[in-house]
């Protein structure tokens, strides 16, 4: 049970937001899942979710906005962002290379949740891999490195 604060609904009662970080999104499956849950949720007038989705590869933030729209239609807008960014760049720090997505700053770091699938194949294991799993994925999502 999240006790989280929020602003005040129009009948007086606290209406809940919960932030999501999604790092490494890729399809937006996970980011896209949550957003979902509660949409669908019967509390969702009372508990409102932003999923803020990163990854490092331009396709897969495209792709994961693409998604969102598809599965959360009208909702997509309010609830879910995907952004071409690394984690170890993902700053509060503004410059000229950085970008602000449909109007919201992307460099709050308010998150009551953090979600990760990231790369967890040992880079000696990506040879053995059928064609049903590397032709179909970036390399760079599904290699871990040196394990």
């Amino acid at each position: 049970n999240m006790q989280k604060k929020g602003k005040k609904s129009t009948d007086g009662e606290r209406q809940q937001k919960i932030r999501v970080l999604d790092v490494g999104c890729g399809t937006g499956a996970i980011g896209i899942a949550l957003s979902n849950m509660f949409t669908d949720s019967e509390m969702n007038d009372d508990v409102k979710v932003e999923i803020v989705a990163i990854d490092v590869v331009q396709t897969a933030v495209d792709l994961s906005n693409e998604n969102a729209e598809f599965v959360l239609r009208e909702q997509a807008q309010k609830q879910y962002m995907s952004i071409l960014c690394s984690a170890d760049d993902y700053t509060n720090i503004e410059d000229e290379g950085r970008q602000k997505t449909k109007n919201r700053s992307i460099y709050d770091f308010q998150f009551d949740v953090v979600v990760s699938n990231p790369p967890y194949i040992p880079s000696k294991d990506m040879e053995t891999l059928t064609s049903d799993v590397i032709d179909f994925e970036d390399y760079c999502a599904l290699c871990g490195g040196g394990d």
